[in-house]
């Protein structure tokens, strides 16, 4: 199985609550400055996870958003 993707960037307003969440965890509001932050959401859309070359056949364990089945 082959999963291919590419990353976007669409800045989008930010939420209030995203804000506050933001800058609770960072220490930095950027709602502060001058110039617009943009706020890049990320969703996964593929994951893989591996340790070992042996273990690179089934390493998918996502694709196009959706988890797959393992054995």
């Amino acid at each position: 199985m082959s999963c291919v993707y590419s990353l976007v960037p669409h800045p989008v307003p930010a939420r209030p609550q995203d804000a506050e969440l933001f800058a609770a965890q960072t220490g930095f509001d950027p709602r502060r400055l001058a110039t617009p932050y943009p706020l890049l959401p990320r969703r996964a859309t593929a994951v893989q996870a591996w340790r070992k070359t042996g273990e690179l056949d089934g390493r998918e364990l996502m694709c196009d958003g959706r988890w797959l089945k393992t054995d």
